[in-house]
Protein backbone atom coordinates (compact mmCIF):
# COMPACT_ATOMS: atom_id res chain seq x y z
CA UNK A 1 0.00 0.00 0.00
CA UNK A 2 1.17 3.54 -0.69
CA UNK A 3 2.36 5.77 2.11
CA UNK A 4 0.01 8.63 2.94
CA UNK A 5 1.26 11.12 5.49
CA UNK A 6 -1.34 12.27 8.03
CA UNK A 7 -0.52 15.97 7.69
CA UNK A 8 0.36 17.96 4.59
CA UNK A 9 2.50 21.03 5.17
CA UNK A 10 1.16 24.31 3.78
CA UNK A 11 3.27 27.44 3.18
CA UNK A 12 2.52 30.20 5.65
CA UNK A 13 0.82 27.87 8.15
CA UNK A 14 2.24 27.57 11.65
CA UNK A 15 3.78 24.10 12.12
CA UNK A 16 2.36 22.10 15.04
CA UNK A 17 4.64 19.73 16.94
CA UNK A 18 1.81 17.17 17.11
CA UNK A 19 1.40 17.21 13.33
CA UNK A 20 5.15 16.85 12.82
CA UNK A 21 5.34 13.92 15.26
CA UNK A 22 2.35 12.24 13.58
CA UNK A 23 4.14 12.35 10.21
CA UNK A 24 7.32 10.92 11.72
CA UNK A 25 5.43 8.17 13.54
CA UNK A 26 3.50 7.02 10.48
CA UNK A 27 6.62 7.12 8.29
CA UNK A 28 8.52 4.85 10.71
CA UNK A 29 5.55 2.49 10.98
CA UNK A 30 5.20 2.27 7.20
CA UNK A 31 8.89 1.55 6.60
CA UNK A 32 9.16 -1.08 9.34
CA UNK A 33 5.76 -2.80 9.18
CA UNK A 34 3.61 -1.89 6.19
CA UNK A 35 5.90 -1.97 3.17
CA UNK A 36 4.89 -4.61 0.61
CA UNK A 37 6.58 -6.04 -2.46
CA UNK A 38 4.44 -3.90 -4.78
CA UNK A 39 5.62 -0.76 -3.00
CA UNK A 40 9.23 -1.37 -4.06
CA UNK A 41 10.70 -0.80 -7.48
CA UNK A 42 11.89 -3.94 -9.26
CA UNK A 43 15.49 -4.86 -8.27
CA UNK A 44 15.76 -1.78 -6.07
CA UNK A 45 17.39 -3.72 -3.22
CA UNK A 46 20.40 -6.00 -3.23
CA UNK A 47 22.18 -8.10 -0.64
CA UNK A 48 24.25 -5.11 0.67
CA UNK A 49 20.96 -3.58 1.84
CA UNK A 50 20.15 -6.50 4.17
CA UNK A 51 20.86 -6.16 7.88
CA UNK A 52 23.53 -8.77 8.71
CA UNK A 53 23.48 -8.45 12.47
CA UNK A 54 26.48 -8.19 14.77
CA UNK A 55 28.60 -11.08 16.09
CA UNK A 56 30.15 -11.03 19.56
CA UNK A 57 32.96 -13.59 18.97
CA UNK A 58 33.98 -14.10 22.60
CA UNK A 59 30.52 -15.20 23.73
CA UNK A 60 29.37 -16.51 20.33
CA UNK A 61 26.35 -14.22 20.64
CA UNK A 62 24.71 -12.88 17.48
CA UNK A 63 22.43 -9.82 17.63
CA UNK A 64 19.88 -9.22 14.85
CA UNK A 65 17.54 -6.24 14.35
CA UNK A 66 14.56 -8.36 15.51
CA UNK A 67 16.16 -10.88 17.88
CA UNK A 68 19.25 -12.66 19.16
CA UNK A 69 20.97 -16.02 18.83
CA UNK A 70 23.14 -17.61 21.54
CA UNK A 71 24.89 -20.94 21.25
CA UNK A 72 27.75 -23.25 20.45
CA UNK A 73 28.54 -26.36 18.44
CA UNK A 74 31.33 -28.77 19.29
CA UNK A 75 32.79 -31.79 17.54
CA UNK A 76 33.64 -35.22 18.94
CA UNK A 77 36.80 -34.70 20.96
CA UNK A 78 37.76 -35.68 24.50
CA UNK A 79 38.21 -32.10 25.66
CA UNK A 80 34.68 -31.23 24.58
CA UNK A 81 32.95 -34.01 26.49
CA UNK A 82 30.57 -32.99 29.24
CA UNK A 83 31.16 -35.47 32.06
CA UNK A 84 28.70 -36.15 34.87
CA UNK A 85 28.83 -38.31 38.00
CA UNK A 86 26.60 -39.58 40.81
CA UNK A 87 29.45 -39.19 43.32
CA UNK A 88 28.00 -35.83 44.37
CA UNK A 89 25.14 -37.76 46.03
CA UNK A 90 27.43 -39.54 48.53
CA UNK A 91 25.76 -42.75 49.80
CA UNK A 92 22.55 -42.24 47.83
CA UNK A 93 24.06 -42.34 44.36
CA UNK A 94 21.46 -44.67 42.84
CA UNK A 95 18.46 -43.46 44.86
CA UNK A 96 15.16 -43.43 42.98
CA UNK A 97 13.84 -40.58 45.12
CA UNK A 98 16.82 -38.28 45.84
CA UNK A 99 17.42 -35.88 42.94
CA UNK A 100 20.64 -33.88 42.69
CA UNK A 101 20.76 -31.90 39.47
CA UNK A 102 24.09 -30.99 37.88
CA UNK A 103 24.52 -28.73 34.87
CA UNK A 104 26.19 -30.24 31.83
CA UNK A 105 29.32 -28.42 30.67
CA UNK A 106 28.70 -25.69 28.09
CA UNK A 107 24.91 -26.02 28.16
CA UNK A 108 24.16 -22.98 30.34
CA UNK A 109 23.06 -19.67 28.87
CA UNK A 110 22.10 -16.42 30.60
CA UNK A 111 19.45 -14.33 28.87
CA UNK A 112 18.33 -10.76 29.45
CA UNK A 113 15.19 -10.05 27.47
CA UNK A 114 14.42 -6.42 26.77
CA UNK A 115 10.75 -7.25 26.15
CA UNK A 116 8.43 -10.23 25.73
CA UNK A 117 9.83 -12.83 23.36
CA UNK A 118 9.57 -16.35 22.01
CA UNK A 119 12.72 -18.36 22.79
CA UNK A 120 13.62 -21.42 20.71
CA UNK A 121 16.13 -23.78 22.35
CA UNK A 122 17.78 -26.50 20.28
CA UNK A 123 19.84 -29.30 21.81
CA UNK A 124 21.53 -32.40 20.41
CA UNK A 125 24.04 -34.80 21.96
CA UNK A 126 24.95 -38.46 22.40
CA UNK A 127 24.83 -39.81 25.97
CA UNK A 128 27.03 -42.57 27.38
CA UNK A 129 26.52 -43.84 30.95
CA UNK A 130 29.25 -46.33 31.84
CA UNK A 131 28.85 -49.35 34.10
CA UNK A 132 29.09 -48.71 37.84
CA UNK A 133 32.10 -50.29 39.51
CA UNK A 134 31.39 -49.43 43.18
CA UNK A 135 27.65 -49.01 43.46
CA UNK A 136 25.28 -51.88 42.48
CA UNK A 137 24.43 -52.30 38.81
CA UNK A 138 20.86 -52.00 37.67
CA UNK A 139 20.53 -50.37 34.21
CA UNK A 140 20.06 -47.14 36.19
CA UNK A 141 18.13 -44.26 34.58
CA UNK A 142 19.73 -40.79 34.68
CA UNK A 143 17.05 -38.20 33.96
CA UNK A 144 17.88 -35.26 31.66
CA UNK A 145 15.91 -32.01 31.62
CA UNK A 146 16.06 -28.44 30.41
CA UNK A 147 15.87 -26.16 33.45
CA UNK A 148 14.80 -22.52 33.38
CA UNK A 149 15.52 -20.22 36.34
CA UNK A 150 14.01 -16.74 36.32
CA UNK A 151 15.27 -13.62 38.08
CA UNK A 152 13.19 -14.46 41.17
CA UNK A 153 14.94 -17.82 41.55
CA UNK A 154 11.95 -19.89 40.44
CA UNK A 155 12.96 -23.17 38.76
CA UNK A 156 10.92 -24.61 35.87
CA UNK A 157 11.70 -27.96 34.27
CA UNK A 158 10.45 -28.18 30.69
CA UNK A 159 8.49 -31.43 30.50
CA UNK A 160 8.74 -31.73 26.71
CA UNK A 161 12.55 -31.92 26.96
CA UNK A 162 12.67 -34.84 29.41
CA UNK A 163 14.93 -37.74 28.42
CA UNK A 164 17.02 -40.53 30.01
CA UNK A 165 20.48 -42.01 29.75
CA UNK A 166 20.75 -45.63 30.97
CA UNK A 167 23.65 -47.47 32.59
CA UNK A 168 25.36 -49.77 30.13
CA UNK A 169 25.20 -53.07 31.96
CA UNK A 170 24.69 -56.71 31.07
CA UNK A 171 21.07 -57.82 31.20
CA UNK A 172 20.38 -59.56 34.51
CA UNK A 173 16.71 -59.05 35.26
CA UNK A 174 14.40 -56.10 35.81
CA UNK A 175 16.02 -52.62 35.83
CA UNK A 176 16.22 -51.08 39.30
CA UNK A 177 15.50 -47.49 38.30
CA UNK A 178 12.18 -45.72 37.83
CA UNK A 179 12.14 -46.40 34.09
CA UNK A 180 13.25 -49.25 31.85
CA UNK A 181 15.35 -48.67 28.73
CA UNK A 182 13.40 -51.49 27.06
CA UNK A 183 9.93 -49.97 27.23
CA UNK A 184 6.80 -51.26 28.93
CA UNK A 185 7.85 -54.91 28.78
CA UNK A 186 11.07 -54.21 30.69
CA UNK A 187 12.83 -56.95 28.72
CA UNK A 188 15.33 -56.40 25.90
CA UNK A 189 14.85 -57.92 22.47
CA UNK A 190 17.76 -60.32 22.81
CA UNK A 191 19.99 -60.85 19.78
CA UNK A 192 20.23 -64.41 18.39
CA UNK A 193 23.17 -65.32 20.65
CA UNK A 194 22.28 -63.10 23.59
CA UNK A 195 25.51 -61.10 23.32
CA UNK A 196 25.76 -58.85 26.37
CA UNK A 197 28.01 -56.27 24.69
CA UNK A 198 25.49 -55.87 21.92
CA UNK A 199 22.75 -55.14 24.44
CA UNK A 200 24.97 -52.62 26.23
CA UNK A 201 25.70 -50.72 23.01
CA UNK A 202 22.00 -50.34 22.28
CA UNK A 203 21.72 -48.23 25.45
CA UNK A 204 23.81 -45.45 23.89
CA UNK A 205 21.42 -42.90 22.53
CA UNK A 206 21.15 -39.52 20.92
CA UNK A 207 19.04 -37.00 22.80
CA UNK A 208 17.76 -34.00 20.89
CA UNK A 209 14.90 -31.53 21.08
CA UNK A 210 13.46 -28.20 19.98
CA UNK A 211 11.65 -26.32 22.74
CA UNK A 212 9.73 -23.09 22.13
CA UNK A 213 9.15 -21.04 25.29
CA UNK A 214 7.27 -17.76 25.63
CA UNK A 215 8.96 -15.51 28.17
CA UNK A 216 8.25 -12.03 29.49
CA UNK A 217 10.92 -9.36 29.77
CA UNK A 218 13.52 -10.12 32.43
CA UNK A 219 16.62 -12.17 33.28
CA UNK A 220 16.82 -15.94 32.91
CA UNK A 221 19.28 -18.81 33.06
CA UNK A 222 18.84 -21.85 30.81
CA UNK A 223 20.78 -25.07 31.31
CA UNK A 224 20.61 -28.76 30.53
CA UNK A 225 20.75 -30.70 33.80
CA UNK A 226 21.05 -34.39 34.72
CA UNK A 227 20.28 -36.43 37.83
CA UNK A 228 23.12 -38.93 37.43
CA UNK A 229 22.87 -42.49 38.80
CA UNK A 230 26.18 -43.70 37.38
CA UNK A 231 29.70 -43.04 38.62
CA UNK A 232 30.83 -41.76 35.24
CA UNK A 233 29.05 -40.70 32.10
CA UNK A 234 29.34 -38.04 29.44
CA UNK A 235 27.67 -36.44 26.47
CA UNK A 236 29.56 -35.40 23.34
CA UNK A 237 29.11 -34.26 19.73
CA UNK A 238 26.62 -31.75 21.10
CA UNK A 239 25.11 -28.46 20.03
CA UNK A 240 23.15 -26.01 22.16
CA UNK A 241 21.61 -22.87 20.68
CA UNK A 242 19.12 -20.30 21.93
CA UNK A 243 17.24 -18.09 19.46
CA UNK A 244 15.26 -15.08 20.69
CA UNK A 245 12.42 -13.65 18.63
CA UNK A 246 11.02 -10.43 20.05
CA UNK A 247 7.32 -9.89 19.69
Amino acid sequence: MAYVKPYTYVDGTVLSADNHHANEHDAKKYINQQSRTLDLANQSFGTPDLALGELQPITNHYVFPTGEVHGLSNGITNINRAYYTSNVKAGNQTSNTLEVWTTLFETADSLELEKDANVLITWGGTFFSSENTVRPNGLWDSKIWLRLINQDGEEIYQEQTRAYSFEEYEWSGAPQGNFSPFGASGTPNLPPLGVDDEIKRTLRRWVGFHDLITLSAGRYKLSLVINAKVEQGYTSARSFTTEIFYK
